[in-house]
């Protein structure tokens, strides 16, 4: 199995790829501090599973990418949190699994396993919030993907949301004031009927998806 590891951190990634080198059925190991160095890596290293360490500021665009780029491998989340917006938001990027910041080596060596088998690895509580947005979904009578009524403004802003950029990012790209995007991003979420941006992002993802499905 060949991995890659992605963190800000270097004594972190440096300690795994030395732990992880010692396993007999590992036969390579590379890290990467950021997301745009595990893409440079991806376009010629093709590994079995990526670990992405959710617990520094990584976005789950960031997954999105990596998929994009290295669509074979499975993403496996390390040193996971307990936001549940966090955990739902890496679930609808794709992540395969998440070990949480307080599981043992022998934990994430596991969890590599299985996730190397496909298996989805996550805890009790994960898995409870993971539930209950499915039953939240399935309950809902509202159609799911109806962006219509916002402004080609309020999309565009919606597209930046859900590559993960902050109000002030955003401001920055479109060039205007972060009190206005700030607006935009509230009616945003009222047309919508959501309370929380990665809501909003998910029904931006949910469209183009249904759209495309249609096409085909």
């Amino acid at each position: 199995m060949q991995f890659l590891i992605v963190s800000p951190v270097r004594l972190l990634r440096d300690g795994l790829a030395m732990l992880l080198g010692q396993r007999p059925q590992v036969t390579a190991v590379r890290t990467a501090a950021s997301a745009e160095d595990a893409l440079i890596l991806l376009r010629d290293f093709r590994p079995t599973l990526v670990l992405l360490d959710v617990g520094s500021p990584a976005r789950p665009h960031v997954l999105r990418q990596i998929a994009t780029t290295s669509p074979s491998a499975q993403v496996l989340g390390f040193a996971a949190g307990d936001n549940d917006e966090d955990v739902l938001a890496y679930a609808e990027a794709g992540i395969a699994g998440f070990v949480s910041r307080d599981a043992s080596i022998d934990d994430l060596f596991d969890a590599l396993e299985r996730a190397a088998r496909g298996e989805l690895l996550c805890t009790a509580r994960t898995a409870g919030t993971m539930f209950r947005r499915l039953a939240a979904l399935a309950g809902s009578r509202e159609v799911v993907a109806d962006d219509a009524q916002l402004t080609s403004r309020e999309r565009q802003i919606l597209k930046f949301v859900d590559e993960g950029l902050s109000n002030k990012e955003i401001a920055h790209r479109l060039q205007i004031g972060v009190s206005t995007v700030k607006n935009h991003v509230h009616r945003i979420l009222e047309k919508l009927h959501v309370s929380r941006r990665g809501e909003a992002a998910a029904r931006l993802r949910r469209t183009v998806a249904g759209v495309s499905a249609q096409i085909v």
